[in-house]
């Protein structure tokens, strides 16, 4: 695995740039959506690194490492929050890390003293109660978190699903904590954020099944583009040539799978042909108000550390009290999550990559991938295999 980030020049078709810094593998790259110049790396150090590109951090290009009190071990996967302020970070350490970027300024101080990189050493929040397993894929939807966990194919204790979570009193617009998350002995998970003293400062929302996806670095790919009227679609490839389908919009009106007749699919992918599927637009305002006011409604107060065993995975008897009112509700008055937030949803869709391109053996999807417009969605897998839909958007 390489150490060294490579900077392309698409139109000369060369490698424009090299810069390093890591001491081993790095396993992703992220691009910050609010500045084109500036990128994250995620390695197998335990570090994530911010990068600069801009010629005038030229000499050090890279201009702050998040690590510390973070990881303990390899890191796998990083997710930018749409606004460029906060970064999640996964690793092999089974845990979820949120760090809070380090502001232009901060940057540009650290830099002009010795032109040596901002080390931020606590993230404002990290856990290691989400998810019992390597953590390989994670994104945001608005500020909730989407997480996935690589799952042994002879552990069956554990299932193979998508988690959509909630930090408590996490306010993405807020600056970021003043007092940092420090570490506590037995301590699993560490907020900077105020929540309530009962909480562990976070609660699950949702779950996703996503049978037969056990193998280690399997990435669902999600679309949500806020600043559209794209429906939001969360898509997960199987190691068995599906592909499972999510509308998220669906889940928020509190309609769930089974509720509605499923869309027109293509039954047999040919060679040439484009499969299909189809999306529409939107009504709603996508969470931005419920998700604002659970946090606020939880912000109440740090309480004593909760030193107990991890337990998010864990199946409560029944809906409780707690998990109603944790339930986010529209304007509207519908529940956004289901009465059992452990309840997995199957997939409002399942489309079979039924190809002659690939041999009678079913062939796995490693990382799947949205274009800009929320058209087309590429996913690529086992033999060199790659998957294109095109989605058609109707009224």
């Amino acid at each position: 695995m390489p150490k060294s980030i490579l900077i392309y020049d698409i139109e000369q078709n060369r490698v424009a740039r090299s810069i390093s810094g890591h001491g081993k593998a790095i396993n992703d790259l992220q691009a910050c959506p609010t500045n084109p110049s500036r990128i994250a790396s995620a390695s197998e150090d335990y570090t994530v690194r911010l990068w600069d590109l801009n010629v005038k951090y030229e000499k050090q290009p890279c201009v702050a490492i998040l690590a510390g009190q973070g990881h303990k071990q390899p890191l796998l996967a990083l997710a930018f929050h749409p606004n460029g302020r906060w970064l999640l970070s996964s690793g092999v350490d089974t845990a979820i890390a949120l760090w809070a970027i380090p502001s232009q300024a901060e940057i540009d101080a650290a830099y002009a003293k010795d032109q040596e990189p901002l080390l931020v050493t606590y993230p404002a929040f990290i856990t290691e109660e989400v998810h019992f397993n390597f953590v390989d894929s994670l994104d945001w939807y608005g500020d909730l978190i989407l997480s996935r966990a690589a799952r042994g194919s002879n552990d069956k204790s554990v299932k193979n699903e998508i988690l959509l979570w909630q930090i408590d009193g996490f306010d993405l617009d807020a600056p970021a904590p003043e007092k940092p998350a420090v570490p506590y002995p037995g301590l699993y998970t560490r907020s900077a954020f105020h929540h309530a003293p009962q909480s562990r400062g976070f609660h699950r929302l949702l779950t996703f099944k996503t049978d037969h996806t056990s193998r280690f670095y399997h990435r669902f790919g999600f679309l949500h583009r806020a600043e559209t009227d794209t429906r939001p679609i969360l898509v997960m490839g199987t190691e068995e040539s599906k592909y499972l389908f999510w509308d998220l919009q669906r889940c928020e009106e509190g309609e769930e799978p089974g509720e509605y007749p499923k869309p027109a699919r293509a039954v047999k992918s040919m060679r040439g042909k484009k499969k299909k599927f189809r999306g529409g637009a939107s009504g709603l305002n996508r969470l931005g108000g419920l998700r604002r006011e659970s946090s606020v409604a939880s912000s109440e107060g740090t309480g004593p550390p909760n030193t107990s065993s991890p337990s998010l995975n864990t199946t409560p008897a029944g809906p409780t009290s707690a998990s109603v009112s944790n339930a986010a509700v529209t304007p509207g008055g519908r529940r956004f999550m289901v009465d059992d937030p452990f309840t997995p949803l199957t997939p409002h869709l399942e489309l079979l990559a039924d190809t002659t391109l690939s041999s009678k053996e079913h062939f796995a999807t490693n990382q799947l991938s949205w274009s800009a417009d929320g058209k087309w969605l590429v996913g690529t897998g086992d033999r060199g295999m790659v998957t294109v839909f095109y989605r058609e958007k109707v009224a």
